[in-house]
């Protein structure tokens, strides 16, 4: 923030740290866009474990790589999420799609 660059922030599991953030950025004069990105909590939990095993081929170090986490995790950011943000579904729209939104919600809120 302090140098002015523009920036993406991923996740929204703890709300106090993300609500600092904001008003961080805000204070700095930062025009902020958030969304939700989701998928089913099956969907989530396959890509995690295929994450934990494609690790040790790759010798990339997780910061989590137990089951039991994973969950506390995901519990946290259920209850953390903004409901009234947008919510794009990764199982329903491929990556490109996503971005595409994201941009248009920026040229939305920037330059209107």
């Amino acid at each position: 923030i302090k140098q002015g660059l523009p920036m993406v922030k991923d996740g929204g599991i703890f709300k106090v740290h993300t609500t600092h953030l904001i008003n961080n950025a805000k204070d700095a004069g930062y025009r902020i866009v958030q969304v939700n990105l989701s998928a089913p909590k099956e969907v989530l939990f396959e890509r995690f474990q295929k994450r934990v095993r494609d690790s040790q081929f790759v010798n990339i170090k997780l910061g989590n790589v137990k089951e039991e986490r994973f969950w506390e995790l995901y519990t946290l950011y259920e209850e953390n999420k903004d409901e009234a943000l947008p919510t794009y579904d990764t199982t329903q729209m491929t990556s490109e799609e996503i971005a595409k939104k994201i941009l248009e919600l920026c040229d939305h809120y920037f330059l209107s």
